[in-house]
């Protein structure tokens, strides 16, 4: 073997500190200026794979995958025939890291993933390959996949910084929030320093209601070093905390620090949305508009650089639409032998922000109900169906029913356990646009179904910075939203008298004015009768882990601010009042409030 054919020669002397140069423009961002120098290197050393590995992520920082997929390849087949080389591991660990996230970056997850699990054989002691399979996962809301991947980064490197906020930030998705508390805990036993967990252990410890704690947490932060030594999650978690203490001035003034310390997009569109919500509190409505729109703005970047398709669950419900007539309806109920599928189940929709975390957290506290909270089992059915949902409902046969049905049950055992004779709500509101498919695999389960004013509904899903997907990324445009409203309670209203399923419907408003009233209803509807436990659901509902934007507000008592806001911002809705007025009527929220 000739030294020419090494993919590790040594460097002239006369390229090593062009060589070291690039480096430091390369982690600077500067790619186009780190790249002459590789080329130059390759082009004297043509075998150099560290050379070629550096060039890949040069054209990676300038967008071109081609290029940089190629060079990847080209580097991991250089390096797999020196596997006795103590410099080969590692190369080809990192390598594949890199076409891994070249990989994700065009959405070829499946692919990923697999590159990713090959890096992380390639060299153990490099926590990427598992970092970023439990990025995927969590990603992919395969979310005990996920924590297993970064425990096992955080195994091969303790203080791995991504994994730790990564592991803690996945806990806390899930509501597990006294498990990241531990995990925060946990890693700062192990030596990290607490300024660089203090934002995320406070935002652990107020999800979870221990808000002393999380007032301590920064506390001493900024004992460390000062207010400047919070960094924007942090003073973000301030703003929220004093919020809650009705504390307005100084969430604001916590929520202006946070936006002057924003160090990327993401950060500048949650300071954003807390202005927002502060500006919101105080009567500002004008402020609080502008402050909405610019998070959308930032929120609507962001989804438009990962190419989230903007279209899909909308163009679903407009395909959903062909099936709305009696004629398609009756069509899509199974035969008789299946007429029982679903007796133990509920449905519990209606459009996003129409208060059904407060209903849920009321039911869940009934000893005979059994909630999924958002986690819907559902899900799991429509990636099963694929981009051929929601047409091919007329094609199921009964094999692929049963499949389907077992896909659900599985999920949803998954996500709350055996259900021991009590009844599952599968709660997810926009599942009111999927009741065609329920009926479909499920024609004896229940349905609830939650209304409010849909003007209200509208402007707080605009309010909310909610986690992208392909149907909240609608609310992040004022028309948008209302357009989105107006196809789902279109479709909603064309099928509600022709579905074969028990359904009942309920305002947000009658659960504010008449509580125990509105419910009775419900639990007599569902036919499990009323208990005392349902009027401590307060207390429950401290314990459970909510993971909504409504996690403040359902262990507070019941308060009607939230009743008949868009009257404050009806000048920014003039736009949109067209779309929502016919339901309006429709629902009878006219009289009430104009």
């Amino acid at each position: 073997m000739t030294e020419q054919a090494t993919p590790f020669p040594p460097l002239p002397v006369a390229l090593r500190l062009a060589y070291q140069q690039a480096i430091e423009l390369l982690e600077s961002g500067q790619g186009a200026l780190a790249e002459v120098v590789y080329r130059r290197i390759l082009d004297r050393l043509p075998h150099h794979a560290e050379a070629r590995y550096l060039l890949a992520i040069a054209r990676l920082q300038q967008h071109d995958r081609v290029e940089a997929m190629a060079l990847f390849d080209q580097v991991i087949a250089q390096v797999q025939g020196f596997a006795e080389s103590a410099l080969a591991g590692p190369l080809l660990a990192r390598a594949l890291v890199g076409k891994g996230n070249a990989l994700a970056v065009e959405q070829r997850y499946d692919e990923a993933i697999k590159v990713f699990e090959q890096a992380e054989q390639a060299d153990p002691t490099n926590p990427e390959g598992a970092f970023n399979q439990g990025r995927l996962w969590a990603r992919a809301r395969h979310y005990e996949r996920g924590r297993q991947a970064f425990q096992r980064a955080l195994d091969a490197s303790p203080q791995h910084r991504q994994s730790i906020d990564a592991l803690g930030g996945l806990l806390t998705k899930q509501g597990d929030y006294q498990k990241a508390i531990t995990h925060y805990q946990a890693a700062l036993a192990q030596g990290i320093p607490l300024l660089s967990v203090a934002a995320n252990l406070a935002s652990a410890y107020e999800m979870a209601g221990q808000l002393d704690q999380a007032a301590e947490v920064l506390d001493q932060a900024v004992a460390l070093g000062g207010s400047e030594a919070l960094n924007a999650t942090a003073h973000l978690v301030r703003s929220g905390l004093a919020r809650r203490q009705k504390a307005f001035d100084q969430a604001l003034a916590a929520a202006e620090l946070a936006l002057q310390g924003a160090t990327n997009r993401a950060q500048r569109c949650a300071a954003f949305f807390a202005l927002g919500l502060c500006h919101d509190q105080m009567g500002a409505f004008d402020a609080a508009f502008a402050a909405f729109e610019q998070g959308n703005r930032l929120a609507r970047e962001a989804c438009d650089e990962d190419q989230m398709g903007r279209r899909i669950f909308r163009d679903q419900v407009l395909q959903s639409q062909q099936m709305a007539s009696p004629q398609a309806l009756a069509a899509l109920s199974p035969p008789p032998a299946e007429a029982e599928q679903g007796a133990e189940l509920v449905f519990f929709v209606g459009f996003p922000r129409s208060g059904t975390t407060l209903m849920e957290q009321i039911l869940g506290a009934h000893p005979r109900l059994l909630t999924t909270m958002e986690v819907s089992p559902l899900d799991a059915v429509l990636r099963a169906l694929g981009p051929t949902y929601p047409l091919c409902l007329p094609q199921l046969d009964g094999a692929v029913r049963t499949a389907l049905r077992a896909v659900f049950w599985s999920q949803a055992e998954a996500a709350v356990g055996p259900l021991e004779g009590r009844l599952l709500i599968d709660k997810m509101p926009l599942n009111l646009a999927h009741l065609a498919l329920i009926q479909r695999l499920f024609p004896a389960a229940k349905v609830l179904v939650a209304l409010r004013d849909p003007r209200d509904v509208v402007l707080s899903c605009y309010m909310q910075n909610f986690a992208p997907n392909l149907a909240t990324v609608a609310f992040q445009d004022l028309t948008s939203s209302a357009e989105t409203y107006h196809e789902v309670m279109a479709l909603w209203v064309a099928q509600r008298d022709h579905l074969a399923l028990s359904s009942l419907t309920y305002r947000y408003e009658d659960l504010i004015a008449a509580p125990t009233e509105t419910v009775t209803a419900v639990l007599n509807f569902l036919a499990v009768g009323w208990d005392p436990a349902v009027e401590h659901y307060r207390e429950k509902a401290e314990k459970r882990n909510i993971t909504t934007p409504s996690y403040r507000d359902v262990t507070a008592p019941l308060f009607r601010r939230a009743i008949g806001r868009w009257q404050g911002y009806r000048a920014h809705l003039e736009p949109v009042l067209p779309l929502l007025d016919p339901y309006v009527d429709l629902f009878g929220y006219r009289a009430a409030t104009d």
